[in-house]
């Protein structure tokens, strides 16, 4: 017999929203991406739709799905935009410690070359083995392609990248 102990959620919807016209950002670069030169865009009036449209995922996400407790009230800390020329190179891992959960958003997207990848951690394992096959049970890397409008939220302690654009 298998049962799942502690399953990992990842929250995905694809949002129907109008176009987001990118010239309505400002970006400043930084090794292979180009950031959005505020960290809380979602802030700006321009957005104030999309930012609307998120948060009622973050309350689908952490009432309805999780069903944490009413009292606590999620909300959307720090929002910034990455344009990212086509890298082969993914960026690095790394999680957000400042934060419960955290989320990614593709307002404009390569379908089927950009991607999205999760990591699973094993600090405590200082050997490692092969498997096999890869499944369910034993995968260390989620690789996801996602489409335009895509929203994803999960566990802000996952270890995460922009992955590798394939060409």
């Amino acid at each position: 017999m298998l049962f799942q102990l502690f399953p990992t959620l990842i929250y995905k919807e694809n949002l129907s929203i109008s176009p987001i016209n990118m010239n309505k950002i400002k970006f400043s670069p930084i090794g292979d991406f180009n950031y959005s030169t505020s960290d809380n865009i979602l802030e700006q009036k321009y957005f104030s739709s999309l930012k609307k449209e998120i948060q009622r995922h973050v309350d689908i996400f952490t009432k309805d799905i999780l069903e944490i407790e009413n009292t606590l009230n999620f909300f959307i800390t720090r929002s910034w935009v990455i344009n990212i020329e086509k890298i082969n190179n993914g960026g690095p891992f790394h999680s957000h410690s400042n934060s419960f959960f955290t989320g990614v958003f593709y307002i404009n997207v390569d379908e089927e070359k950009d991607s999205f990848q999760i990591e699973r951690s094993k600090s405590y394992q200082y050997l490692e083995y092969n498997y096999e096959n890869i499944n369910e049970w034993n995968q260390q890397l989620m690789t996801y392609y996602p489409k335009k409008n895509d929203l994803i939220i999960f566990d802000a302690s996952l270890s995460h990248r922009v992955g590798h654009h394939l060409t």
